[in-house]
């Protein structure tokens, strides 16, 4: 089942290789201040439904010679 409250997602369903290499990845850029959104089939997965392709697309803003540095 999955679950939309405001900007929270909640999945209640065993979390894929897939779905935690997003995690760690969303999580660095968070730590880093840099805004992003995740666009994509990965997105229909996330709510339950199937793909042919399984591909993540992250759109990032855009980043300062810092932000990158990090």
């Amino acid at each position: 089942m999955t679950d939309l409250d405001g900007d929270t997602l909640s999945l209640s369903r065993t979390l894929s290789d897939d779905d935690e290499d997003v995690i760690e990845f969303t999580e660095v850029l968070s730590a880093c201040d840099v805004d992003y959104v995740i666009v994509s089939g990965y997105v229909a997965i996330l709510t339950g439904r199937s793909r042919a392709t399984e591909d993540v697309v992250v759109v990032l803003q855009v980043l300062t010679e810092e932000q990158a540095t990090r």
